[in-house]
């Protein structure tokens, strides 16, 4: 048999023909225009819809792409394709959301589509559409978030018409990361995980779910609540995991048709957020005066998208100076929401609820976009630039690829991989911590830094240094708040510790002179803080920098204080680091020993 050509193949053949019809899945072709018109679609396509005829489909999406997804995630989709297809590299985009059939039922798919410039009919998308497979979360085993809302959607409402009282249980733990902290990330997994089967053999394996960290729900009919709660409590207390330390907290929530099921579940968590501070187990109901408590979650929410697209979020641009030498090594970007009603929602109450509820990618991907748009102009101006860290957090995981979004931007906008720096926050280290091993490989092999955020604060402990290939670790200066010799020690220990692996040091949150000069004199490389400027708008910040004095540090500036900065510095040998440019030698530092040492006689010198 003979080397066959496979593909330039007889198109004319009637098996190639089929084959649009025949493949396993729905296929689609539409405009890539503001009509989305549906030229083609299969035979598949249609029976996911429960259609028998080109009319009905016509009938329920209007032949249009945007008639075809579920109004409600229509927003979300139509952003996540723009987001996918404008970050440059292969133009294609990769898609979950619910449709509605014929018969009214919401199914969930999954779509791959890529963007094609046909030459007689223009730019068009042709699209792979198949009904998911039920997912689960990798840790514990239950069903992830979106499957979750489907089961207990369909729950809801047949137990409502049945004339039940479905209710949504939100639980979390008091403590968790500071168990973390003391036990390590194992021995919390353990807990998360054995708390996973006490659920699934109270409620039943498709009636609960974790979403992230230590984030639980449940759903059960209200007449059961009373008893399968006092069970769950009981099998906790009892088990063998020495968690009896950790209280929960138990929120619920009515749900009826009317509302959403996400609306529920973020009422069940509002319930179980305003036990915050009690230390033992309990429990609370959602009523209307915690309504007037949630209305920031649910507003935050609703109005992400329109927030990126009308631009009420924008960078804003915090200064991180070289301790050496006093010039600007870095900027960090942070997303700063000035809204047009509320005025300005901090970043504190803004970010977790999006964490929470699986949109901080499309915040955080939108950040990226921003500040390598900046980058890019910069460097077609021949102005000066300097590396800038963006954030990213562990849900941005589940629902994109950072990776590969962050590579694509930078390559659409010619901007190189070493100018962008990302922070993993510290919840993405509270589960799945194969998840983030892996993406900081993949960071590395596309040539980008990873810095880990807010080292000394909850689970940022040395384990980190232990576990995870950081280049950089910011230290919290929280631990400096009382300035005493014991937190000076902690600070100077984890310094000596991070170069001895070779990894870089940041110092954030100093405020004081005393900060600066303390942490010049045990090596400290970075300083971020409001002692040199506050986070503000790229144009304001650059004239905030202009008029203290502080200057952009060159790349070949950067490189060499790269290599310098692990040297340990708090040492008891008189140490000197001095610059040569060819003619004279210029001072950068001198710990304590040598500048004693420079103090004594000049034959008392000699003589030893």
């Amino acid at each position: 048999m003979g080397v066959r050509n496979f593909t330039n193949t007889d198109f004319s053949k009637k098996y190639i023909q089929n084959s649009l019809s025949l493949v396993p899945g729905g296929f689609l072709i539409y405009r890539a225009d503001e009509s989305e018109e549906i030229l083609f679609a299969n035979r598949t396509l249609l029976d996911i819809f429960e259609c028998e005829t080109d009319e009905q489909f016509f009938e329920i999406t209007g032949g249009t792409f945007k008639g075809l997804v579920y109004s409600e995630d229509l927003q979300d989709v139509e952003y996540s394709i723009k987001l996918q297809a404008n970050a440059g590299g292969d133009p294609h985009d990769h898609n979950h959301y619910r449709i509605m059939t014929r018969s009214g039922k919401l199914k969930y798919v999954e779509d791959f589509g890529r963007l094609y410039d046909d030459p007689d009919e223009g730019l068009l998308y042709y699209v792979f559409v198949t009904s998911t497979h039920n997912k689960v979360d990798v840790l514990t085993g239950l069903p992830s978030r979106w499957l979750f809302m489907k089961l207990a959607e369909h729950w809801g409402q047949k137990a409502t018409e049945d004339g039940g009282h479905p209710i949504v249980i939100s639980f979390d733990f008091t403590g968790m990361k500071s168990y973390n902290n003391r036990m390590g990330l194992d021995a919390g997994d353990k807990i998360l995980t054995t708390f996973a089967e006490i659920l699934r053999n109270n409620f039943g394996s498709d009636r609960c779910s974790r979403f992230g960290e230590d984030h639980f729900y449940a759903f059960c009919d209200d007449s059961d609540s009373d008893h399968i709660l006092d069970s769950v409590i009981i099998d906790f207390n009892t088990s063998a995991t020495n968690a009896q330390s950790l209280p929960i907290r138990i929120g619920i929530s009515p749900f009826n048709p009317d509302i959403s099921m996400n609306i529920a579940c973020n009422r069940a968590k509002a319930a179980a957020d305003s036990l915050k501070g009690t230390q033992e187990t309990s429990c609370a109901r959602f009523n209307e005066i915690m309504s007037k408590s949630i209305w920031k979650r649910e507003y935050i929410i609703s109005h992400i998208h329109q927030a990126i697209n009308e631009r009420w979020v924008d960078p804003h641009y915090q200064p991180v100076v070289r301790t050496l030498n006093g010039r600007l090594c870095n900027l960090e970007a942070l997303a700063r929401w000035r809204d047009p009603i509320h005025g300005i929602i901090p970043p504190a109450d803004f970010i977790p609820i999006l964490e929470e509820n699986g949109l901080s990618y499309k915040l955080d991907m939108y950040i990226v976009e921003r500040v390598v748009t900046m980058l890019q102009h910069r460097l077609k101006e021949g102005l000066p630039v300097v590396p800038i860290s963006v954030n990213i957090s562990r849900s941005d995981f589940d629902y994109c690829d950072p990776v590969k979004l962050i590579s694509d931007s930078c390559d659409a906008h010619d901007v190189r991989h070493n100018l962008i720096a990302v922070e993993i926050t510290e919840s993405a280290l509270m589960s799945d911590q194969e998840t983030i091993r892996t993406a900081i490989e993949r960071f590395h092999a596309a040539g980008f830094e990873v810095w880990m955020d807010d080292f000394g604060s909850g689970y940022s402990s040395l384990n980190v240094l232990k576990d995870f290939d950081f280049d950089e670790i910011k230290i919290d200066m929280a631990f400096l708040r009382d300035f005493n010799e014991r937190s000076r020690k902690i600070v100077t220990m984890a310094v000596k510790m991070a170069k001895s692996l070779g990894i870089h040091t940041l110092a954030e949150g100093v405020e004081t002179e005393e900060h600066i000069d303390f942490l010049k004199s045990i090596g400290c490389e970075r300083i971020q803080g409001y002692y040199y400027g506050k986070p503000d708008a790229i144009t304001d910040q650059l004239q905030h920098l202009k008029q203290n004095g502080i200057t952009f540090e060159s790349r070949e500036t950067a490189t060499f204080y790269q290599k310098t900065g692990l040297l340990d510095f708090d040492s008891k040998t008189p140490l000197a680091l001095f610059f040569f440019d060819g003619k004279c030698f210029t001072p950068i530092f001198m710990n304590s020993e040598y500048t004693k040492r420079l103090r004594l006689p000049a034959r008392a010198s000699r003589s030893r």
